[in-house]
């Protein structure tokens, strides 16, 4: 078994989703996918296929067929086309979806064989009769020159970025100790810029998050064995910067980068310790874009209400030995939400037994930030199956004023108040449920429909984000 919990730090800030949905962080349940309003009315998207049987080996698991799916404006009568061309249905390791303008593409990277990473392409698709209009070379297998390692407990190897208005994008593709494939790209996704770097004095393995912002900065923070936060940019030209972030009387556990829309800031969030083996709270810190120079940090620890129920559930300490949550194994990604605020999510798991599928039992966290005021609550524990290594158990999302966040529960504990005890469903009666946070309160339901995983949460998010 595995044990997790997962923390979501809401803090004030702005970035407004212009697409009706927006692809936000891909996991176990959240493979990349959007949907976005067509011109002629209804919503078009990418969805993953999964043939079983159609592609063996090893390097075949990272093979995925896509197809473009068409919803009328109720999320009903879908239409769904496979992306052809050459006369042959594409399948490959990685696929995202992005609309600009009144233009649709499928960014894709061409089948991985023997681990190496193939080809870039972006496929251009009429989203009024789905049919491929171009396609086009955007980066080569020689270019990229990288070989995947296959292991479970492993980074994302391919990691897409848009900013927030979609008007730049970015590819990232690390698999070596220092060199990355970095790939800056317009509105077009014609490419900016493309190339091999690497950060001083971080490894591969320590790079935690990337963001790009409407300019074309693409911006990337690692952490470093000395738990010094290194956050790099690289211009519209491709050049780099490179600062330091410590923390004043603490070590710094995680970090996730934001660059926010419309100012001259970057956010760094993430989790901290103080004198502990334990992460004991959490922290944001706002730079200045262009010198990356900090203007501010704030710090806070987690409160005792939070760690005494994660205690509980195994997941954390409390004060009578030492204090605060587990550090192994922590990820995060910080969300910019519509209203004006940035969500933080913490997953911090703690492996149980052997590698490969596992089960796990977690909890889910909010915490609140408006100016120096903090408001925690707690999604008590639910139990996730198939666990495979750090991929992570949500999908989240947001609109307006919510931030969403999907995972399976039990569904006799959609019927309990989050303070009393839940069940761990162990397999049964598992539904999809989502967690509408609203300003620190949590709502929980089961997430209507008929159709498969992802057809439900992405009916669910286009017709919340239409009221």
């Amino acid at each position: 078994m595995k044990r997790m919990f997962l923390l979501l730090l809401i803090i004030t800030g702005a970035r407004s989703n212009a697409q009706i949905v927006v692809s936000s962080y891909y996991s176990y349940i959240a493979e990349p996918v959007a949907y976005f309003a067509a011109p002629d009315g209804g919503y078009v998207g990418i969805d993953e296929i999964w043939k079983p049987g159609t592609h063996s080996g090893v390097w075949g698991k990272l093979r995925k067929d896509f197809v473009v799916s068409k919803f009328d404006d109720k999320m009903s009568n879908k239409v769904q086309l496979p992306i052809v061309y050459n006369g042959e249905e594409y399948s490959g390791y990685f696929a995202e979806f992005v609309r600009s303008g009144n233009k649709f593409f499928a960014i894709c990277v061409d089948p991985i064989k023997d681990g190496a990473v193939a080809n870039m392409r972006v496929i251009e698709i009429d989203p009024l009769n789905l049919k491929v209009v171009d396609n086009r070379m955007v980066a080569t297998e020689k270019e990229i020159d990288m070989k995947l390692l296959y292991y479970y407990w492993s980074l994302d190897p391919v990691i897409f970025r848009s900013s927030p208005s979609s008007k730049k994008h970015c590819v990232f593709i690390g698999a070596d100790k220092k060199e990355f494939f970095l790939m800056a790209l317009d509105e077009s996704l014609q490419p900016l810029w493309k190339g091999k770097f690497e950060i001083p004095k971080i490894k591969r393995s320590e790079i935690k998050d990337i963001d790009i912002d409407d300019e074309g900065n693409v911006f990337i923070a690692g952490i470093d064995k000395d738990n010094t936060v290194y956050l790099s940019k690289y211009d519209r030209d491709g050049k780099s910067t490179v600062s330091e972030l410590t923390m004043p009387e603490g070590k710094i556990n995680n970090a996730s980068v934001l660059a926010k829309k419309n100012t001259n800031e970057v956010f760094i969030a993430g989790t901290y310790s103080e004198n502990s083996k334990f992460s004991n709270g959490v922290f944001n810190a706002r730079l200045e874009k262009n010198t990356l120079e900090l203007k501010d940090m704030h710090k806070e620890i987690f409160p005792e209400t939070i760690v005494d129920r994660l205690h509980k559930d195994g997941f954390a300490r409390g004060k009578s030995r030492a204090y605060g949550l587990f550090q192994a194994y922590v990820s995060g990604r910080l969300f910019e939400n519509g209203d004006g605020t940035m969500s933080y999510v913490i997953e911090c798991i703690q492996p149980l037994g052997s590698m490969g599928l596992q089960k796990a039992v977690g909890s889910l966290v909010t915490t609140t930030m408006k100016e120096s005021t903090n408001v925690f609550s707690h999604i008590p524990r639910y139990e996730v199956n198939s666990f495979q290594g750090d991929q992570k158990q949500y999908y989240a999302n947001s609109c307006g004023k919510n931030f969403y966040l999907f995972y399976y529960d039990h569904e006799e504990n959609l019927h309990r108040d989050v303070s009393e005890d839940q069940k761990v469903y162990q397999g049964k009666n598992g539904v999809l449920t989502v967690a509408t946070i609203n300003d620190g309160k949590i709502v929980r339901a089961a997430v209507p429909g008929g159709g498969g995983l992802w057809e439900n949460i992405k009916h669910y998010l286009v017709m919340e984000c239409k009221k």
